[in-house]
């Protein structure tokens, strides 16, 4: 299949839920199928990533949540986790897109979570490290032990 599909049919189905809200909006999703890789996240928010021959450069096709700013602006930013349940969500990788259309963006201050944000001057997705989901959680990095 197309890389990102796996997320993109929930991410969709959610994304349309709730009518249109007063705040931010944020689709939390966890990818628990072995196919929900966070390193395809990207192609199912922003399209199905090509090169163009004749330029040589990467291009971003339409059919990804977000479509360029041309739908869905109601989801502010996509929460997701990759393969978490109880026993690892110590040492899952948590990370939050914003979207950069979105009609309510988010404050970048106020999560202190990984986060891609875009950056005008450059019109590019820039990584943000912040706190894993352990110190998130407030779990030790071996959570639940040995028991």
């Amino acid at each position: 299949g197309q890389r990102g599909a796996a997320w993109l049919v929930p991410l969709k189905r959610k994304a349309t839920r709730y009518g249109t809200p007063d705040l931010p909006y944020v689709i939390a999703i966890n990818g628990t199928a072995m196919f929900h890789l966070l390193s395809e996240l990207p192609d199912a928010l922003f399209g199905h990533r090509s090169i163009n021959i004749e330029t040589l450069t990467y291009e971003r096709r339409p059919g990804g949540l977000w479509n360029g700013g041309t739908t869905n602006t109601r989801v502010s930013g996509v929460l997701a986790l990759q393969h978490a349940d109880p026993w690892s969500v110590a040492l899952c990788p948590l990370e939050l897109w914003h979207n950069p259309w979105a009609a309510k963006p988010l404050d970048a201050e106020q999560w202190s979570v990984t986060q891609h944000i875009h950056d005008k001057t450059s019109d590019k997705m820039v990584k943000k490290s912040g706190k894993s989901a352990s110190d998130l959680f407030g779990l030790d990095k071996d959570w639940p032990g040995d028991d």
